[in-house]
């Protein structure tokens, strides 16, 4: 008769001590779970109140906003017309692009020959905006841009444009290039001065090159100049006869022909006003194409300005080491996230404030201060990156927690 082998207690003992000690071991060298952050702020706020009506003009075109904004309001469906000499800023961000110059240097001497004088003779007749210059005259590149802007020489874009780019012909194609490169998808240059109806742009397009222009410190000096004094032209006035209202600072007029007008006479401009909100300055940027006089444009310029700056404000949407997500711990532990730097921004009612939070996972231990990350904030063309860091240390769990963890 065979009976069951009894396994000694002892046995019993000594295998209850080696699963326990494998389960001790298990649990204490098992790696610690990573920790996912746990964000506390919204993906987006819309910006409070209701946005003005703005007054675009019936007849024509118009756009409107800030640099940090972008548009606020434009003209629906628009189609580009001639700008006129309103072309003259592509040719000057081209030249001082390829040429720089410091706001106190007057640049390179360009040398005047019995071509450029010719050719202002032939401009002179055909009635064009002309600068008077004379053969062997010399004159700075600084001089050039003056010529260029303020009394709107044509003579002056293609003596520029031969001494840039070799011809007339080859600044065209710089200019056209720079406006690809811009994305102006409605823009194009058929001449350096504006003079032909196929040089046409619409004001948003012209607005973004407003932008552009006023960045360049020279030529935002030069477009704000009530007059100049030139070598032989001597004494020229500005063609904006509203520079210096409503806190205009620039930047240019452009008067021509209008085919989609029935060949009339019509009038631009693109504007630049300097407005404050609280401590805080600002430039309202616009464009106005399409008018039957200066007078006219003038007139809606200022009507522009008037409605957008009550309602642009200045706004703070992060402040330093405000807590925006929590690493939170399966052990209890926690570590709040915080911001480095504050950000505020320019307003307008209705337009939507964008973040997007991109955090790393992280194992504890995590000291105070680690960069776990950024959080990117967006409000129209403002744009910024914060940088984020853990606010407390992230210690690792204690014995109890480690040795009776489930997952």
């Amino acid at each position: 008769m065979n009976s069951a082998r009894v396994i000694p207690r002892k046995v019993w003992l000594i295998l209850a001590v080696v699963v326990i000690v494998g389960l001790v071991t298990f649990q204490l060298v098992r790696p610690l779970p990573v920790v996912a952050a746990t964000p506390s702020i919204p993906t987006s706020d819309l910006v409070l109140g209701t946005p003005p009506s703005i007054p675009l003009p019936a007849k024509g075109e118009a756009a409107v906003g800030t640099a940090e904004l972008g548009i606020v309001a434009a003209s629906p469906q628009e189609q580009a017309l001639p700008m006129a000499s309103i072309a003259k800023l592509m040719t000057a961000l081209v030249v001082t692009e390829d040429k720089p110059l410091a706001v106190d240097d007057t640049g390179p001497t360009i040398v005047i020959d019995s071509g450029d004088v010719a050719d202002y003779q032939a401009r002179l007749a055909a009635g064009e905006s002309v600068l008077k210059v004379a053969a062997g005259e010399q004159i700075t590149e600084f001089d050039a841009l003056q010529g260029l802007l303020i009394p709107s020489g044509n003579n002056i874009a293609a003596v520029l444009s031969k001494w840039d780019a070799g011809s007339v012909d080859a600044m065209v194609k710089k200019m056209n290039a720079r406006a690809v490169a811009m994305h102006l998808a409605n823009t194009h240059f058929e001449d350096p001065a504006g003079v032909s109806s196929k040089t046409v742009s619409t004001p948003s397009d012209l607005f973004r090159i407003a932008v552009a222009a006023m960045k360049n410190k020279v030529i935002a000096m030069v477009v704000g100049e009530l007059q100049a004094n030139l070598p032989v032209a001597g004494v020229v006035y500005n063609v904006n006869s509203i520079l210096g209202q409503d806190g205009i600072i620039g930047i240019k007029t452009g008067s021509g022909i209008g085919t989609a007008t029935g060949s009339l006479p019509i009038s631009n401009f693109v504007f630049a006003s300097k407005q404050t909100t609280g401590a805080q300055t600002y430039v309202i940027y616009g464009a106005v194409m399409g008018q039957d006089t200066l007078a006219d444009v003038f007139k809606v310029t200022m009507a522009l300005i008037d409605a957008v700056k009550p309602a642009v404000q200045y706004q703070s949407y992060l402040a330093e080491g405000a807590v925006v997500a929590t690493y939170p711990t399966p052990w209890g532990s926690k570590s709040d996230v915080k911001a480095s730097h504050g950000v505020s921004y320019f307003t307008w009612p209705g337009m939507k404030l964008r973040r997007r939070l991109t955090l790393a996972s992280v194992t504890a231990p995590v000291e105070a201060g680690r960069q776990v990350g950024h959080l990117s904030l967006s409000l129209g063309e403002q744009v910024t990156s914060v940088p984020l860091s853990t606010a407390s240390a992230l210690d690792k769990p204690g014995l109890r927690w480690r040795l009776t963890r489930i997952s």
